[in-house]
């Protein structure tokens, strides 16, 4: 049976619901930039983002992810840094160096932390919940450099799925443990997102629960040119790439600064990289907009035209999800056998 491939829209509004008075209403993702702000309030009572009862993102209830049925015919998507995810001997220590090793308690205590790292639930999501945590990843842990890969995941037909969809179990880690969320005979649990594609439905599942997955690099290799791109290529080659000194505040904090660490250097193509950065992803949605230029300013690339082509195609991600889908689907299918769990 082929796999349903919902069609992904980051630009979608999102259905609320107000904690204090129960008034529901679909906002776009500017209300929500506003919103963090304080800047907006729920129409129905005038309570803002500070208050412990205040407007929340609600499940779509017209989301195909509801039906029990549907469940296991819908592709779900995964981004890790690990090429054979879901590993079926995942040894989350093998990343660990010496002195880490060490500082956990040695070959016990890597020992016990292993064993809690394996028993963690698996997560997957929507396409744009999928993306959206690689760039939060990029942003907040430090992954510049790792290659990321996107998995298209199907599940296993006869899979038994919970009743409803709840609030996100995870810990304030982020994790969970797989017989907390799926306890029984429980394969899958849904719950709202409420971070990665807000209001989205997503998955919290053991290893075991997914038949197959296909797997591609991110960002892919078909990039679609945008509009902008050769102008951008001419302006940072014109660019300077010599380092200047920049230019600083004569005030106490930056003479300190400037004691302790030297002078802060820039250069001419630094600061037109910044200007395209700003002007070409202005359009994106708040929620994933910062993260991305994150991301970009972390890539270290000297040539102007091979940093124009990482900046288009990582929006092209969010803009073109429809070449990225479609590359998907045509990869390799790997069955996904075994009974351990992973990342």
């Amino acid at each position: 049976m082929d796999l349903v491939d919902r069609e992904p829209n980051f630009y979608r509004s999102r259905l609320t619901r107000c904690a204090a008075c129960g008034h529901e209403q679909s906002f776009c993702d500017d209300w929500f930039e506003r919103w963090s702000y304080a800047e907006e309030v729920c129409p129905g009572c005038g309570v803002d983002c500070t208050q412990e009862k205040a407007t929340r993102v609600v499940v779509d209830p017209a989301d195909p992810a509801l039906i029990d049925s549907d469940v296991v015919g819908l592709s779900w998507w995964h981004t890790s840094t690990h090429p054979d995810w879901p590993a079926k001997d995942f040894d989350p220590s093998v990343r660990l160096n010496e002195q880490t090793k060490l500082r956990m308690g040695g070959d016990v205590g890597v020992a016990r932390w292993v064993a809690r790292q394996r028993a963690i639930a698996l997560h997957v999501g929507t396409y744009e919940a999928a993306i959206h945590n690689m760039f939060r990843r990029l942003r907040d842990q430090h992954t510049a450099g790792e290659q990321f890969h996107l998995y298209r995941v199907r599940l296993r037909r006869d899979v038994v799925v919970a009743e409803g969809c709840g609030l996100e179990p995870v810990d304030w880690m982020g994790d969970v443990a797989l017989d907390t969320a799926c306890p029984g005979n429980i394969d899958v649990a849904r719950y709202l997102n409420e971070h990665e594609d807000p209001g989205s439905i997503s998955l919290a599942l053991g290893r075991t629960a997914i038949a197959s997955v296909q797997r591609i690099s991110l960002p892919t290799a078909a990039m679609l040119a945008p509009v902008w791109h050769a102008a951008a290529v001419d302006h940072l080659q014109a660019a300077s790439a010599e380092p200047v000194e920049v230019d600083q505040p004569h005030d106490a904090l930056s003479h300190m600064l400037r004691r302790l660490h030297g002078p802060t250097f820039t250069s001419e193509r630094e600061q037109v990289r910044g200007e395209i950065l700003t002007e070409v992803t202005e359009h994106l949605p708040g929620n994933i907009r910062e993260s991305l230029r994150s991301a970009i300013l972390s890539t270290v690339s000297p040539d102007p035209e091979a940093w124009c082509d990482i900046l288009a195609a990582n929006i092209q991600l969010i803009d073109h999800p429809d070449v990225v889908i479609r590359a998907a689907r045509h990869a390799p299918v790997r069955t996904v056998e075994g009974d351990s769990e992973g990342p």
